[in-house]
Formats: structure tokens, sequence, C-alpha cells
């Protein structure tokens, strides 16, 4: 099947090259053409004498988790991130922000392979994004962004918490903690943030006011990130994020939050059993959008919607 449509999409690109309003998606083609033709099976990657150590070695756990991934959080069991893929550059796509992005989901529609972009991260980190993007092919609702980034988010935090639970040693697990500890304080303070700005947005002052008060809280969120970045000791991954932040920026974050807390809810009212989950979210992403919406809402009181 991913032969196929390999091939279909190679037959589209000259088509698609020929109108000019359409090379943003002959681009894409092409790329994604790349990507497939450069991947090899992960297990003859690690049997060819010429691959480094370290790659190796990386890979070998990559395999460990990608099992784990469908026995344990129950996420398909396919070929996707079973090969690896060396796209020679740092990162495999750019968004509209013009920042790197080290990987993505076809959402089943092909075996997406593991990248150079990210092979090297963390261990949480690269089980975190694996698990994110197979969850991506369990259930995934067409113009509901905030429902499937969050549903995605949920499970990895529930995968990998079982993946350290198993596999994890102390210092891997105390790490993991930390950065996550991190990571909250981080989306709390982009959500509160967010929320003085729609508050502003809604205001219906004048123009002039508007954009005065407008610099005012982007001045105060970064001063509270250095609060927070000299609580962590200096630690700088999120200097990137708050160097230019903007509303897309913000909004982003809040895309990948907002249902996270709901979503956890369902996992503990079904103690845990993620195929239980899985077909009640699979029940949710069924209905309407707004009706959708109002049964997750109904999930967890007001007040009580934390960022994870």
């Amino acid at each position: 099947m991913g032969c196929r449509r390999l091939l279909c999409l190679a037959a589209l690109v000259p088509l698609l090259a020929g109108c000019a309003h359409l090379d943003y998606y002959a681009q894409s083609i092409r790329g994604q053409i790349m990507v497939m033709w450069a991947r090899e099976p992960i297990a003859r990657v690690i049997a060819d004498p010429a691959t480094p150590p370290q790659l190796r070695a990386r890979l070998e756990r990559v395999l460990a988790i990608r099992d784990f991934a469908s026995r344990e959080p129950k996420l398909p069991d396919n070929e996707s991130y079973r090969s690896y893929a060396d796209v020679r550059r740092p990162f495999v796509v750019w968004n509209v922000f013009v920042s790197g992005v080290p990987a993505y989901s076809t959402l089943g529609w092909f075996d997406d392979p593991v990248l150079n972009t990210f092979v090297n991260y963390p261990e949480p980190v690269l089980a975190r994004l694996i698990l994110h993007e197979l969850a991506h092919q369990r259930v995934y609702v067409k113009d509901d962004t905030e429902f499937n980034e969050s549903f995605a988010v949920a499970v990895e935090h529930e995968g990998v918490r079982r993946w350290l639970a198993r596999h994890g040693d102390v210092k891997l697990s105390a790490d993991f903690a930390l950065a996550q500890q991190r990571r909250v304080q981080f989306q709390a303070l982009v959500l509160e943030y967010r929320g003085r700005l729609t508050a502003l947005y809604q205001s219906g002052i004048a123009p002039a006011d508007m954009r005065a008060r407008k610099a005012q809280a982007y001045s105060g969120m970064q001063r509270d990130y250095e609060g927070l970045r000299s609580q962590w000791g200096g630690f700088a991954g999120y200097d990137r994020f708050f160097k230019e932040p903007n509303s897309a920026h913000l909004a982003s974050v809040a895309i990948y939050t907002v249902l996270v807390p709901q979503f956890e809810q369902l996992i503990a009212k079904h103690n845990g059993d993620l195929a239980a989950f899985y077909a009640e979210v699979e029940a949710l992403a069924a209905l309407g959008k707004a009706e959708r919406a109002a049964r997750l809402a109904a999930l967890v009181a007001p007040g009580r919607q934390e960022p994870l």
C-alpha cells in the first residue's frame, strides 16, 4: 500500500509543479517522497557494520520503544517508526513560524520513519514523540486540532510513565520528572498571558492603547520567564520561544494543552484500561464538534484545568 501511494505522489509532482499556485503542494509532495526514499528498515541499519555504534544503540532503543508502544499503550502495530531515514538536515520541515520541525505524522498514510532529526533526543523525549505521533494514527478528527493534540499528549504522558516504570532507571526518571516540571511551569506562564491578551483584545480600547498594553503584556511575560529561568538554574530550553513571542506562538501552546486534563480524567475513569479509554475517545470523535466539546468540558470543573 505504501509503495502504491508513493508512486501516486511521484506521478502528481509534475502535474502540480505546472501550476504556480500549487507550488506549496508540489514541494510538500517532493519532500515526502525524499523522506520515503531515504528510509531503510531499522533492523538492517543495526546489522550494517558501517553503522556508527552510537546510532546503532539508539536504534536498538527505538525498536524497544516501538514494540512497547503497540504492546502496552495499545497503539497501532504497523511499520511506522520501524525504519530510519537520514534527511541530511537538522529539521524535516519548517512551519509557518519559520522554525524547524523535527517530526510529523502522515496519520498512517505512510509508514513514517525515525529520522536523524530526532533520533538522538533524550530517551523519554524520543518515547514521547513516537507515542504522540502513533496516537494520531489511533484517533484523529478532521478539523479539531485541540481535540487531536490534547488526546495525543495525554497518551504520550501515560505511555512515557509506563515506559519509565518498566525500562527507566532512577536518573532517567528523575531527569524526566524535572523536565516535566519545567514544562508545566512554561505552559502555565504562556496560558496566563494568553488569557490576559485575549481579554485585552476583547476590551474594545483604542488601537494605540491596545498596542501599548499588548507590548507591556509581552514584556511582562518575558520578565516572568527570566524569573523561571533563574529558578531553573539557567536552563535555557525555552529561550527561543520567548525571544520574539506572538499570538500564534501562544495559541500553539494552548492547542496542545487545553483538553489534556479531560483526556487524563477519561484514562483515570477507566482505571488505566487504555482499550476502554480509546473506545470512549472514538465515540467522542464520532460526535459533532460542539457536542464533543461540551462533553469534554463537563469532565473537569472550572478552575481545575491545569496545564500538563
